[in-house]
C-alpha cells in the first residue's frame, strides 16, 4: 500500500505545491515512479491470470453462447501466444478442458481452436507484421489440421482402412503395416501421452520405397512438414511454433556429421524436452520446445542414440512379383482418413492420457517407452488391436517370441549348412570362422542377435549349443591350435534335431 502525505507532486523539476492558508513547512514527496506507473496504466492481469479468468468465462458460459465465448476467449489469449507470453500448447489444453466443462463437443471445441487462434496471431501481428513477412525470404510456413470429420468415428476400422491404404504403395510386412497405422493415429493424439518414438524408415539400398512410405506418412499424419535439408535452428524454431510432424528424408547424409541436429531430435522424444538459445539484443535466454512426432528415412541405421529411441520399419526392394499402385498426391482418400484419424484422437485424447497398458514382457527400458503409447492407442481401438500391437512390437523390436530351444535348432540347421558348404575341406571350424559363416546371412537371426541386435558372440554360440551337449574343444585350424569344432562332434545332434 502507498500512503503519500502531505500531498505529493508527481515531478521533482516542478515548483512544489502552495497551500492555501499559506503554510509551507512540509515539503511533497516524490511520488515513485512505480505508483506513477500504476495509475496511468491501471492493474493489467498477468497472462496466467488472463488465461485463468477467460478459462473460467468459457466453462461457465450458458447454453447458446458456448461457442461464442469460447471463440473471443481463443481470439484473445492467440494474442498473447504471439507475443511469446503463452505457449499455444498451454492455450489449448486449458480451453479444450473448460470448454468440455461446459458440454460443447469435442470436434468443435477444436475447430474453434484452430481458426481463432489463428485469426488472433494474424491480428497480432498487425499491418508491419504482415508487410515484414512479405519482404522476407522464402514463403510463410502454413501447416493447417485436418478439418474433424463430423461424426464420432469407428476407430478399429480406421486403422484396419489405414493399414489397407499403406499397403497399396508400399511393400511392408503385415507388422509392419499396424506399427505405421498406429505411428499415424499417434501423430494426432500427441498430446494424450508422455513419449513420442521416432520412426525409422530404413533400407540397405536405395530404391525401397522410403520416400513413397514418408509421402504417404505426410498425407495422414498431422500437420505434416516434409525436409531433406533442415538446420538445427530451424527444427527447434518450427517446432516451437507449429508443432508439426516432421518428416525427415535422406538423413543418412544429413546426420552423419551433425551432432547437434542429433541432439535436438534427441530431446523431443519425451514431452517436455527442449533446447536453450539466447535471443535479442540484449541476449535473453529463451526455451525451445522439440517435443514433437518424427519419421526420419535413410540408407543404413540411425546413429545409437536415435535408434534406441526409434520403431524400425525396414524396407526391402520389391521383387516383380510383388504390384504396388505408384504414389500420387493429393488423394481425397487420403484425406479422408487424416481427417477420421483427427476427430478419433480428439474424442479419445483424454482417455490416452496416463494409459500404463500391460506391454509383453521381452519389451523394457526405451524398447518399451517407445511402444506404450502405441498399445495404448491399440488397446483404445479395441477389436483385435490390441492383439495386433503387441504381436507387432515383439516383430519390429526383434523380439518375436522364439524359445532358445527353437532358436538352437535353428542354429543346428545353419551349422550343418555351413559344413555342407564347405565339403570338400573336411577341416574343423574355429569357432571365430564358424560365426563369421553364421552371421554373413543379413536374412538369419545371428547378425543382430539379442537384445543388444550385434553378431552373436562366442559366448552366446556357446550357451545355444549347451544344451545340446556340445562344447567346444582344441582343434587344429590353419595351422594352429584354436577352439572350435569339428563336423564329427555334430552328427548324432544333426540326425536327432535337424531334419531334411
Amino acid at each position: 500500500m502507498w500512503v503519500c502525505l502531505p500531498p505529493s507532486r508527481p515531478d521533482s523539476k516542478r515548483p512544489p505545491y502552495q497551500f492555501v492558508n499559506g503554510s509551507d513547512f512540509l515539503t511533497a514527496p516524490v511520488v515513485p515512479p512505480e505508483l506513477v506507473k500504476l495509475l496511468r496504466e491501471g492493474h493489467k492481469p498477468k497472462p496466467r491470470e488472463e488465461l485463468e479468468e477467460e478459462c473460467a468465462r468459457v466453462a461457465s458460459a450458458p447454453p447458446g453462447q458456448r461457442n461464442d465465448i469460447l471463440n473471443k476467449a481463443v481470439f484473445k489469449l492467440a494474442k498473447l501466444v504471439a507475443a511469446g507470453k503463452l505457449k499455444e500448447s498451454e492455450v489449448r489444453e486449458a480451453l479444450t478442458k473448460a470448454a468440455l466443462a461446459c458440454a460443447l463437443e469435442p470436434y468443435e471445441i477444436e475447430r474453434t481452436l484452430d481458426s481463432a487462434l489463428s485469426a488472433g496471431k494474424r491480428d497480432a501481428e498487425g499491418s508491419g507484421g504482415r508487410k515484414a513477412r512479405e519482404k522476407a525470404q522464402g514463403r510463410a510456413l502454413e501447416l493447417p489440421d485436418a478439418v474433424p470429420w463430423e461424426e464420432a468415428v469407428d476407430g478399429a476400422a480406421l486403422a484396419r482402412a489405414l493399414v489397407a491404404d499403406v499397403k497399396r504403395f508400399v511393400v511392408v510386412t503385415d507388422p509392419q503395416a499396424d506399427g505405421l497405422a498406429l505411428w499415424a493415429l499417434h501423430t494426432h493424439a500427441l498430446a494424450g501421452t508422455g513419449i513420442t518414438p521416432r520412426l525409422a524408415i530404413t533400407s540397405p539400398v536405395a530404391a525401397c520405397g522410403k520416400t513413397t512410405l514418408l509421402e504417404w506418412l505426410g498425407s495422414v499424419a498431422r500437420r505434416p512438414l516434409e525436409s531433406v535439408n533442415i538446420s538445427p535452428s530451424a527444427t527447434f524454431r518450427t517446432i516451437e511454433a507449429v508443432q508439426p510432424t516432421l518428416l525427415v528424408d535422406e538423413a543418412d547424409t544429413l546426420l552423419r556429421e551433425n551432432e547437434e541436429l542429433r541432439a535436438v531430435l534427441n530431446s523431443g522424444h519425451r514431452v517436455g524436452g527442449s533446447v536453450i538459445r539466447t535471443s535479442g539484443d540484449d541476449f535473453e535466454p529463451r526455451c525451445f520446445s522439440t517435443w514433437s512426432a518424427c519419421a526420419i528415412a535413410l540408407i543404413g541405421k540411425l546413429p545409437p542414440t536415435l535408434e534406441s529411441r526409434s520403431i524400425e520399419i525396414a524396407l526391402r526392394r520389391k521383387m516383380r512379383s510383388e504390384v504396388v499402385l505408384r504414389w500420387r498426391s493429393g488423394r481425397a482418400e487420403a484425406a479422408v482418413l487424416a481427417r477420421q484419424a483427427r476427430r478419433w484422437a480428439i474424442d479419445n485424447v483424454e482417455s490416452l492420457r496416463g494409459a500404463d497398458p500391460d506391454l509383453p514382457e521381452q519389451l523394457f527400458n526405451r524398447t518399451a517407452d517407445n511402444w506404450r503409447p502405441l498399445i495404448a492407442i491399440a488397446d483404445r481401438l479395441g477389436a483385435d488391436w490390441p492383439g495386433r500391437a503387441r504381436i507387432a512390437a515383439q516383430e519390429l523390436s526383434g523380439l518375436a517370441e522364439r524359445d532358445s530351444s527353437s532358436l538352437g535348432i535353428e542354429l543346428l540347421a545353419d551349422i550343418r549348412a555351413v559344413f555342407a558348404a564347405r565339403e570338400a575341406n573336411p577341416e574343423p571350424l574355429s569357432s571365430e570362422d564358424l560365426i563369421h559363416a553364421l552371421v554373413a546371412d543379413p536374412e538369419k537371426p545371428w547378425a543382430e542377435y539379442g537384445k543388444r541386435r550385434k553378431p552373436i558372440s562366442q559366448r552366446q554360440l556357446a550357451g545355444l549349443l549347451k544344451p545340446f551337449g556340445l562344447v567346444s574343444k582344441n582343434v587344429r585350424a590353419k595351422n594352429s591350435v584354436l577352439k572350435g569344432c569339428a563336423l564329427d562332434q555334430f552328427s548324432d545332434v544333426f540326425e536327432r534335431y535337424v531334419h531334411s
